[in-house]
């Protein structure tokens, strides 16, 4: 098994006569870090993203080169903002979401946002969603999933009058939208920080 310890920036593979060597790229301050352990299959036990600032942003396991078990995120400011769980690669069990320190007013950072779970990358059963603001009434939505598909959804506005089903049904929709290009996005920049250098002969 081979350890290796990368940033952003990619090795330079150089040519030197007849063969080729890895010479690490200079350090680019405001890159993040990155620590990823690397065998055949691929990146394998724990992997670390920490932000220039040293900051932890991401945390978890490669198993055969895929996600495995618990993966935790954190904004730049250190507020935890996702939890959840894979299983060969693809979210299987709970997830829970907080608000961000760093969007807006920086006292909602770490509120409950959302507690939701996955069944082979897919929600399922109860996903419940909740507003930032102290002040008003938390419970945002009540939706329920079979295995992906919406099956009833209750949405409340933050003066808590409660939205018609058709409107309920819309918010849950675009809800699953967003919430599908955020988990995009973690997954991608898992992806592109998680690789491993390959040996050339």
């Amino acid at each position: 098994m081979r350890a290796y310890t990368a940033t952003l920036a990619s090795v330079l593979i150089l040519p030197l006569f007849s063969c080729r060597m890895a010479v690490p790229a200079p350090r680019d301050p405001s890159a993040p870090r990155v620590e990823v352990k690397c065998n055949d299959s691929g990146p394998v036990g724990q992997f670390k993203l920490r932000a220039s600032n040293g900051v932890l942003q991401i945390r978890g396991e490669f198993q055969d080169g895929k996600k495995e078990g618990t993966w935790d995120f954190w904004d730049s400011s250190g507020t935890q903002t996702v939890k959840l769980s894979y299983h060969d690669g693809m979210k299987n069990g709970p997830c829970t979401m907080w608000y961000s320190a760093l969007s807006g007013d920086p006292r909602r950072g770490g509120r409950l946002k959302l507690d939701m779970a996955f069944v082979n990358d897919q929600v399922d059963g109860v996903k419940m969603s909740y507003y930032s603001d102290p002040g008003i009434g938390s419970l945002r939505s009540e939706d329920v999933f079979d295995h992906g598909r919406i099956v009833k959804a209750r949405h409340w506005t933050p003066e808590r009058k409660e939205l018609s089903a058709e409107e309920a049904m819309m918010h849950a929709e675009k809800d699953l939208e967003a919430d599908q290009r955020y988990f995009d996005s973690m997954d991608k920049l898992v992806a592109d920080n998680a690789t491993c250098p390959r040996e050339h002969n």
